[in-house]
C-alpha cells in the first residue's frame, strides 16, 4: 500500500518528498519482513514436523516480497531522480538489480533509468554501459526506441563538434 501511493505521486510528479518517503518505508517494511523469514527458515532447518512444507512456504513468501521490495527500490529510485538527486537514485535501482529478478523486461528498466541518472550527472560512460545493457534484455518496441533516443543524446553530447555547422567550429 505505501509503495502505491508512493508511485501515484511519482506519477503525477507531486509530493515527491512524500512519495520517497513512503518508498522508503515501503523498502524497510520489506527487509524486515525477509529477515523474520530468514530467522523462520533457520527454525524450520533445525527439524520438525512438516518441516518441508513449512519451508516451502517460506520461499513462496521470501521471492514475493523480494519481488515487491524491488518494486518498491524502483518507486524510491524515481523520486530520488525525480528531485535531481542522481547518486541516490542510482543507488536505488541498483539495490534492485541486485535482488534475483526472473524478469528481463524489468531489469532493462532499472538499467535504462540508470543510464540516464548517470547521464544527467554527467556521467557518459557509465550511462552508455547502462544503456547498452538495458538494449540487451528488453524486447519492448517502446523501451527500445527510448534507449535509442538517450544513447543518440550521448553521441551528441560526446561530439559536439561533428554536428556543428562548419561556422561553428573552432579554426
Amino acid at each position: 500500500a505505501l509503495n502505491n501511493l508512493a508511485w501515484l505521486y511519482v506519477e503525477v510528479k507531486a509530493v515527491l518528498p512524500e512519495a520517497e518517503s513512503l518508498a522508503s518505508r515501503s523498502v524497510a517494511g520489506y527487509r524486515s519482513r525477509l529477515e523474520i523469514l530468514d530467522k523462520e527458515g533457520i527454525v524450520a532447518r533445525s527439524g520438525g514436523k512438516d518441516t518441508a512444507a513449512l519451508l516451502e512456504k517460506i520461499e513462496y513468501k521470501q521471492k514475493q516480497y523480494v519481488s515487491e521490495m524491488g518494486r518498491a527500490l524502483s518507486t524510491l529510485g524515481h523520486s530520488l531522480f525525480l528531485q535531481d538527486k542522481h547518486k541516490e537514485a542510482i543507488a536505488s535501482w541498483q539495490d534492485a538489480l541486485s535482488l534475483t529478478f526472473p524478469d528481463d523486461e524489468f531489469r532493462a528498466r532499472l538499467h535504462y533509468n540508470i543510464g540516464r541518472a548517470y547521464s544527467k550527472s554527467g556521467n557518459a560512460s557509465a550511462a552508455e554501459t547502462s544503456l547498452r545493457a538495458a538494449f540487451r534484455l528488453t524486447k519492448k518496441t517502446e523501451l527500445l526506441r527510448l534507449i535509442g533516443e538517450e544513447l543518440e543524446i550521448l553521441r551528441n553530447l560526446r561530439a559536439p563538434e561533428k554536428n556543428a555547422l562548419p561556422s561553428d567550429r573552432p579554426s
